[in-house]
């Protein structure tokens, strides 16, 4: 079970016990899915579920079916004395997402949601945004870098840490509070966001 006192060492081996179950078990109900709405090329259907597994953790697990794909993301959730905190683990397979209680406070305000439960929260959150592009921007250390990234609701702010290979997405902040050379990145990012939806078949 997820404890906030973990490192993030501890943290990603936690994640790690559950998510090959939890993978199983969405290929599974995907399956289930697809043949129950049989839909047509012109429809889709968005839903999302909540998991609490063996190991006394809270999931949500979110399918974007259409005629042709469907597409399964999970996250991870978990309270502390800060507020609320999630990973997501990315295709590779070894790194992760870390979106930080500071994180969850901007998106919730900045977008005026006024959601107070967190499992609204991630509901919500997860449905949105299936597409993450990550752009460097400047080395902190020989480790570590910041980064930008761009996905379906705004822009995250944060830092990459190469030996544990964790994105923490550390603040959020909305389209119209671009500026300067940051709009220009914000262009660039736009452009490979939308290639990578329409690659993977990922409809915004």
């Amino acid at each position: 079970m997820i404890v906030p006192s973990m490192n993030l060492d501890e943290l990603k081996k936690e994640i790690d016990k559950d998510h090959a179950i939890l993978f199983r078990k969405s290929v599974f109900v995907g399956h289930q899915l697809e043949r129950e709405y049989r839909l047509k090329s012109n429809e889709r259907k968005k839903i999302s579920y909540d998991y609490f597994s063996k190991h006394k953790n809270n999931w949500v697990y979110f399918f974007d079916i259409t005629k042709n794909n469907t597409v399964c993301s999970f996250m991870i959730y978990y309270y502390s004395d800060r507020g609320l905190n999630a990973f997501l683990k990315l295709d590779d397979n070894t790194s992760f997402v870390f979106f930080s209680a500071h994180f969850f406070t901007r998106y919730n305000e900045r977008l005026k949601l006024n959601y107070t439960s967190p499992k609204q929260m991630i509901h919500y959150f997860i449905s949105n945004n299936t597409g993450f592009i990550f752009q460097k921007i400047d080395m902190i250390d020989k480790t570590r870098y910041k980064f930008f990234c761009k996905f379906k609701d705004g822009i995250a702010l944060g830092t990459m840490d190469l030996e544990t290979k964790i994105y923490k997405m550390n603040t959020f902040i909305t389209q119209d509070m671009l500026f300067g050379d940051q709009q220009d990145l914000n262009d660039n990012l736009n452009k490979q966001l939308d290639k990578y939806l329409q690659d993977s078949k990922i409809l915004v």
